[in-house]
Order: C-alpha cells, then structure tokens, then sequence
C-alpha cells in the first residue's frame, strides 16, 4: 500500500514539475512567429496607406487575405499552422509579450522620414522630397500690418 501510494505521489510531482517553459513542435518558433508577425503588419498598412488611398473600391478583406497569402507562402507556413501557433502564443502570455516586445522595437528603429510628391506643381517641389527632424527649418519673416 505505502509503495503504491509513493509511486503516485512521486509521478504526480514529476508532471506537476514538467517544464511549461517549451514550445511545442507543431508550434511555431518565436524568430519565426516575430517574422511573420512583423510582415503581417507591414502587409496592413500597405493595404491601409497604399491599396485603399490609391483605390478606394477595393474591398479590404479580400485585399488583406491575399496579401496574408503571400506572407505565409515567403515563410513557407500554412494559414492553419500560423491560426495555430498564434492560438498557443495568446494562451502562453509571457511568450507573446516577448515577440510583441521585440516587434516594438523593431517598429522603433525603423525609419521615420516622410517622402511627399506633388505632381501638380511645378519648381522645386516638382521631384520627392525628404522631410525629418534633422532638415533645417526655414525661418519666416513676420509682417507687421500696423
């Protein structure tokens, strides 16, 4: 009686103590999950700063599933085993938080100058142009009306 009970209380602390720090196998691995997530995100706001301003009749879901298509093609994954991967990292928050914090760095670093055209004027502003914080500012003159 005592061996049997020691022997179920010896493997209820060996599963008790398994280790819920590892990623399953059918799971994708967090670099590879940061990717696609990171290129998920550039192919949003393509569609929202580009597709949709440029033509506004497109549908956006449509627009989104075909540029989530290619996305999971260049990764070589499936819809189903990045729904997959993406159910497990939201049920493990702590994995989750590590790639979203690492895509918000990304994000950070990324470049911030803003590229204006105009192809209805004419004179120097008639190519692109940069603007960011590092371009001088030009002073104006201020007229007095009195």
């Amino acid at each position: 009686m005592k061996a049997g009970l020691l022997i179920l209380l010896v493997s209820i602390v060996i599963v008790g103590c398994k280790r819920k720090d590892k990623i399953p196998a059918d799971v994708l691995a967090p670099p590879k999950m940061e990717a696609v997530l990171w290129d998920i995100m550039r192919a949003d706001k393509f569609i929202s700063d580009y597709v949709f301003y440029t033509d506004t009749s497109k549908e956006k879901k449509a627009e989104s599933i075909k540029l989530y298509q290619q996305v999971f093609t260049i990764h070589d994954i499936t819809k189903e085993k990045f729904q997959h991967s993406f159910s497990w990292y939201q049920s493990h928050p702590a994995f989750l938080k590590s790639i979203m914090d690492s895509l918000s760095k990304n994000s950070a670093s990324a470049p911030t100058k803003i590229i204006a055209t105009d192809d209805t004027t004419t004179g120097p502003f008639k190519k692109p142009f940069l603007r960011d914080s590092s371009s001088p500012s030009r002073k104006r003159k201020v007229v007095n009306p009195i």
